[in-house]
Parts: C-alpha cells; sequence; structure tokens
C-alpha cells in the first residue's frame, strides 16, 4: 500500500469509526495535533563551510482510542504521526540538505486493558512505557492478581522506521531488532497523601540509536513515591547487562513541598545518546556521557516575595571536565496584576570550555483560558582561549485553553551574540474529538508561580 493510500485508507477507517461511534454504544476520544517549526541561523564565521544553520519542521498526530463495544472493556488504538523536515535529508551527490518526509505508524493495537480484567494482552503495534519500550510488532500477554500488581510478558520486533531517528534514512538491515522481555507493576494510592507507583523490566532489543545495532539485555527501573503531602522520591535507572555491563541512564531525586520551601535535590546519569541529541554545532567537545547533582529551593518569605536558589556540578566521563553552575532569583508575585508575577535572576557558571555570567528577567500573566511568559537574558561567556562573547536572547511563549476540546501553544526567540544571530519560532495546535469522557474544563486559573 503507498503512503497516500494508508493515508486515505486510515481517514475512511477513522470517520467510520466516529459515525458508528454515534450510532452505537462505542466510545471514541481522539486528539488532532498540529506543529511547525522553523528557526534561522546565520554565522559570523563559516562552521563546516557554510554561514547558516536553518531548521525548518512541520509535523501532524492523530491518536484515537475506540472503546466500550464489549463487556471486556476492549479497544483499538491508532496513533499516526507524519513529520517533513526542509532540511531533513543530506544529498551526498550535490551536497546538500533536501526536504525529508517520514510518516509513522507509530500505534496501531488491540487492547483488553487491565484495568478491568485479570488477564489482560495487547496484540498490533504498541509501545510498553512499563518496560522502556518505544514500540512492539508483536504481543503482550498479563496477569493481574491484585489492584495493585500485575505482570506481564512481551516479545516481537521494533519497528525499524521508528528505531532510527527522523534525520537518518531507515537502511537498518543490519540491526538486530528483535525483542523481549517481562516486567511487574505495582501501582497503590492511599489517598491524596499517600502512593507509591514502580515498573520494573527484564528485557532484551535495540538501543533505538542508530550507531549501535546490537541487541541489549537490560534492567529498568522507575518509581515515584509520595511519603506524604511534603515528601516525594522518584527513580530512574537502565543498566545493560549484555553486550557489556554498563549503567546507560539513571536518576534520583527528593522534592519537598510547604507554604514556605519548595526543594529539589537530584542526581543524574546521562550517556553518549543524550549528549548527541541536544549538543550545539558549535560544541567542539566529544560526546560523552554525564553525571550531575542539582539543587533547586524556593523560599516564600512573605506573601509578596519569593526567593529563588540554584545550584549544579556536573562532569564529563570522556575527559574528566567538570561544570558548575550557581543562581540566585527573586520573584515578586501579583505585580501589576492579581495573575502577573515578575522574576529576575542572576547566575555564574564555571562550563566545560568557558566561564559564563547571566542576568535574566522576565514577567508572566496568566489566567483561565491562557497564559504567556516574556524572558530576556543577558550574557557574557569567556572562553579557555580569551575569546570574549556577549549573547543576548529574547523569548515570549505562551499557551492557551480555550475549551476542553481546542488548545495551543506558541514561541518566538530571537538570540544575539559575536558568533552568529538567529530567530525561532514555533506553534502546536490541538483538538480533541470523539465522544468519550474528557477532563474537566479549568474553573480559575492556576497559580503560575507555583506551578
Amino acid at each position: 500500500m503507498t503512503h497516500r493510500n494508508c493515508i486515505n485508507a486510515i481517514i475512511l477507517i477513522s470517520t467510520l469509526t466516529l459515525i458508528s461511534g454515534e450510532a452505537a454504544a462505542i466510545s471514541v476520544l481522539g486528539n488532532l495535533r498540529v506543529g511547525a517549526y522553523t528557526r534561522t541561523v546565520e554565522f559570523e564565521e563559516p562552521v563546516n563551510g557554510s554561514t547558516d544553520n536553518d531548521e525548518q519542521v512541520m509535523s501532524a498526530q492523530m491518536k484515537m482510542d475506540v472503546t466500550d463495544f464489549d463487556a471486556k472493556n476492549d479497544a483499538f488504538v491508532i496513533d499516526l504521526r507524519d513529520k517533513i523536515d526542509s532540511y531533513g535529508r543530506l544529498d551526498t551527490q550535490n551536497l546538500k540538505l533536501d526536504t525529508y518526509n517520514r510518516f509513522q505508524v507509530r500505534e496501531m493495537a488491540f487492547k483488553r486493558p487491565f484495568e478491568y480484567n485479570k488477564f489482560y494482552f495487547t496484540l498490533g503495534r504498541f509501545s510498553l512505557i512499563e518496560a522502556n519500550v518505544l514500540d512492539n510488532d508483536g504481543a503482550e500477554i498479563g496477569y493481574r492478581w491484585s489492584k495493585e500488581s500485575r505482570i506481564s510478558f512481551f516479545g516481537g520486533v521494533a519497528p525499524k522506521d521508528v528505531i532510527t531517528p527522523y534525520y537518518v534514512t531507515p537502511n537498518t538491515s543490519s540491526v538486530n531488532n528483535a525483542q523481549a522481555g517481562l516486567y511487574y507493576s505495582y501501582d497503590k494510592k492511599n489517598g491524596l497523601e499517600r502512593s507509591i507507583y514502580t515498573n520494573n523490566a527484564i528485557a532484551m532489543g535495540p538501543t533505538y540509536f542508530i550507531t549501535d545495532k546490537k541487541s541489549h539485555t537490560y534492567f529498568y527501573h522507575m518509581a515515584i513515591w509520595n511519603i506524604n503531602q511534603q515528601n516525594r522520591v522518584s527513580s530512574y535507572v537502565q543498566q545493560d547487562f549484555a553486550p557489556k555491563a554498563t549503567l546507560r541512564r539513571a536518576s534520583l531525586s527528593h522534592s519537598y513541598f510547604n507554604p514556605k520551601f519548595q526543594t529539589n535535590l537530584s542526581l543524574l546519569q546521562t550517556n553518549t545518546e543524550d549528549y548527541l541529541i541536544q549538543q550545539d554545532i558549535l560544541d567542539p567537545l566529544p560526546p560523552s556521557g554525564e553525571q550531575f547533582v542539582r539543587l533547586d529551593l524556593r523560599h516564600r518569605m512573605f506573601n509578596f516575595l519569593s526567593m529563588d536558589y540554584f545550584a549544579s556540578f556536573g562532569k564529563r566521563e570522556a575527559d574528566g571536565k567538570t561544570q558548575s553552575e550557581y543562581a540566585l532569583g527573586v520573584i515578586l508575585p501579583k505585580l501589576l496584576s492579581t495573575n502577573g508575577s515578575l522574576r529576575a535572576q542572576y547566575g555564574i557558571r564555571n562550563n566545560y570550555v568557558s566561564k559564563d555570567n547571566y542576568i535574566r528577567g522576565g514577567y508572566d500573566y496568566w489566567n483561565q483560558y491562557f497564559s504567556a511568559s516574556l524572558i530576556h537574558t543577558i550574557m557574557k561567556q569567556e572562553y579557555e582561549d580569551g575569546f570574549e562573547n556577549k549573547r543576548q536572547i529574547s523569548m515570549i511563549d505562551g499557551g492557551f485553553f480555550l475549551n476542553d476540546r481546542v488548545r495551543g501553544s506558541l514561541a518566538y526567540q530571537i538570540e544575539k551574540d559575536d558568533k552568529l544571530s538567529a530567530s525561532a519560532f514555533f506553534l502546536m495546535l490541538g483538538y480533541r474529538f470523539g465522544n468519550g469522557a474528557v477532563a474537566p474544563i479549568r474553573t480559575k486559573p492556576a497559580l503560575f508561580e507555583e506551578i
């Protein structure tokens, strides 16, 4: 089936499902999302032979659940995505970047949900967050032996058009994409104060990173533990056993809340994949795993004044280079408006290759239907070779919530320093459709400074 025919068929199926959902007792609930991101960059000096590094991406997603068509509360789920990257394909013959379009069926499966059945299963293409599996073509079979506990086995293959990054053509013939494993999930709630949710899995499969085509055997763990109203502990571990024993990712954090203080202390271990995803084109360092410790503290001194404190320390595994950052901020709530907040921050950062000083100021406004923020940052960077870079960044972003079906967000940023000039724009629109249950409409604005 061709790309266009596949899309037309899915649209027809979706339309018929919606019509039948209105005529029968079937519940249909879905989301449509469209988004656009564009960024233009002009370097003062050529980088890799070019003074430009522009980005232009458009994306669309449709996710739909069809339920309540039998006594078992079975469901049919669909998640379709399309992405057009104007500079996403490298033409090696003409040495230029061409438009790249990739359509993905991220999820299309029949599910017997664990919420209503002791024996549950999934057939088709689906994700498994319980085992940290992005996508699986195959089956899952599980058993729920209590309200809180369940265990499940799964097997199949990782879709090769999904395990490759969007900027890589899915030439994955040599990738071992078989995957299988089991997981244990526990979810216990004791009112609003105490709860624990954890997933633990032993599995094997690809790493979803195109330069690593081997199958990995790994242990995966995540947990969120609300000890009481004031304390929350969360943890995350992904430990590989084969082809070699290595800690790929890990995090541990503790959060504390009360009317006067909010704190978060976290430890974080990342790997080369994470560094590559966020690496800037001007970053001269080779990709490396990193280790971080971070502390955030907010002190509400008075009704009209709160103080923010931040400290972090990081180290690269590849070369031992270190990074540290310290910042002090102030928040003035209800300034100019009961739904407004002014904030300012000063920070110093000993980066891997530079020493930075920055000052940041902004204003936030929100109400029942939308929120907006305006932020301006001034930064000075002193590099090891004596080069001094002065940088300014201005950004405005916001979100709107019209009703229980229509929402969206947008942002615009401009950046200028001694190395480059850049601007970026982002827009996302979402629409919720169907006759299934939806979340209630907000009746009052949230306290923005407490989010």
